[in-house]
């Protein structure tokens, strides 16, 4: 049996608009931990990160809601009791993708220069911020993790080549490693899974971000910013499960699910039963 210890994130902070903060709960009412416990697995429900119930949000430039986002990442890294094993894992549910300047941060301080970051995400995080333009942090996370900032000290020092981002449509960036959305459609979803963990290095320790905007809108429309095409959900568990059932992965994180864009429950119940199914690959794998 493998144990995960779940938390959530019940933050909007690096967004325009909410919903992401309510993507904890709706996790949870759709049955995650039961689900997991089904495939096999002992899940600890940690509960929420304990965000600071005021947030005061400055909507001027040049990141919006400042300084609520940073505050976020904060009580992420703040959280004592964050880590299992190193063969089991951590899962944290919720919030905008801007969480993975907290998680990254936290990450780091456990495995050091053996960290590395894969994303799955239909964009790049990589927005500079501007002196006169207000952007949401969730655009900018990658960028604020990577480059010397006003914004964060918390030091990171993950090269680049350890950095990856999987499932983009845009792939432009000349900072990360790229396994783009087309590449993905056009060699196969597994295929592109054991490209990236035959070039992982074995001592690697691997922080899985999955952006659920990765998922084609057709097939996800409870993303915060759905993605105009992307992967169906079979793909992305074909994608999922040779990664989650590599050792490596310690720490998985599930953004950009918006809860206002969900008053059902069938796309959070989408969700859960993907990481059910993507997730079992590893009681399998470790049997």
């Amino acid at each position: 049996m493998k144990f995960i210890r779940m938390f959530g994130v019940p933050s909007s902070s690096g967004s325009l608009y909410s919903g992401t903060d309510l993507a904890p709960d709706a996790f949870r009412k759709a049955g995650l931990r039961e689900a997991l416990a089904r495939s096999g697995f002992a899940v600890e429900d940690r509960g929420d990160i304990l965000v600071p119930a005021l947030l005061p949000k400055h909507n001027c430039a040049p990141i919006r809601n400042w300084p609520a986002p940073r505050m976020v990442w904060e009580a992420i890294i703040q959280e004592k009791s964050m880590w299992a094993n190193p063969e089991d894992l951590t899962l944290m549910i919720g919030g905008d993708c801007s969480i993975i300047i907290g998680t990254a941060g936290k990450f780091y301080q456990r495995y050091k220069q053996d960290t590395h970051l894969l994303v799955i995400d239909a964009h790049i995080d990589e927005v500079k911020p501007k002196p006169d333009v207000c952007v949401g942090a969730a655009a900018m996370g990658l960028w604020v993790l990577t480059n010397d900032n006003v914004f964060w000290n918390e030091k990171v020092n993950i090269p680049l080549p350890q950095i990856t981002v999987m499932g983009c449509s845009d792939h432009n960036s000349n900072s990360f490693s790229i396994i783009s959305l087309k590449e993905i459609k056009e060699k196969g979803a597994s295929a592109a899974a054991q490209r990236y963990l035959t070039d992982l290095p074995q001592n690697a320790a691997v922080l899985l971000h999955f952006d659920v905007d990765v998922i084609d809108r057709l097939e996800m429309n409870a993303a915060y910013a759905p993605a105009a095409a992307g992967l169906t959900l079979q793909e992305t568990k074909e994608l999922l499960q040779p990664l989650l059932a590599d050792s490596r992965i310690r720490f998985v994180e599930v953004t950009e699910f918006s809860g206002l864009r969900d008053p059902d429950g069938e796309e959070a119940a989408k969700i859960v039963k993907l990481l059910k199914e993507s997730f079992s690959a590893r009681i399998v794998q470790h049997v």
